[in-house]
């Protein structure tokens, strides 16, 4: 099985810039780069090679589960400016934060750089939804929510279909 951020990402050694997370260092380069997430600007894609799970009280990050979790996602121009901004967010964090900011490579943190409790993430999410007054949703509910907007900006169907991680494009018709 090959591990994102091997042979099926061309050139990620060559543009650290336009990648959200920080680079690792030399220390940490080879066992961990090939499993976190990268997003490329550039080629408006996102590779996933890696999931936060709660197991008991602990946070842990564990691989996809399957080979087709980690092929890149391309990503339309609305993500790719929304991801730019919480690049932006996450500069502004780590200057203010100095050298008391804890690296995790992830692109969604907490100001510290710490990952977001899924309690934590789940009661803003809620505080969203009642802000933006529109009918409460689960957060596995804005998979078909994402389904649905992703239609209406005319994005192709088989970009969709990829970025929902169908394996019929029936499926994604269907939404």
């Amino acid at each position: 099985m090959t591990r994102a951020g091997s042979s099926n990402r061309p050139g990620t050694q060559a543009r650290h810039s336009s990648r959200l997370r920080p680079d690792p260092g030399p220390a940490q380069r080879r066992g961990t780069r090939a499993h976190l997430g990268l997003i490329d600007f550039d080629a408006a894609e996102l590779y996933v090679g890696e999931q936060l799970q709660r197991v008991g009280h602990q946070l842990l990050r564990r691989g996809v589960k399957t080979e087709t979790s980690e092929a890149p996602l391309r990503l339309p121009g609305c993500c790719v400016t929304a991801l730019k901004i919480r690049k932006r967010q996450q500069d502004a964090d780590r200057a203010r934060a100095g050298q008391a900011r804890i690296e995790t490579g992830l692109a969604f943190t907490t100001r510290h750089g710490t990952p977001i409790e899924p309690r934590n993430f789940n009661r803003s999410f809620s505080r969203c939804i009642a802000a933006a007054k529109v009918p409460t949703i689960a957060v596995h509910g804005t998979r078909k929510t994402c389904g649905s907007l992703l239609a209406a900006p005319d994005v192709h169907p088989r970009v969709a279909m990829q970025i929902l991680r169908h394996n019929k494009i029936a499926v994604t018709m269907e939404i």
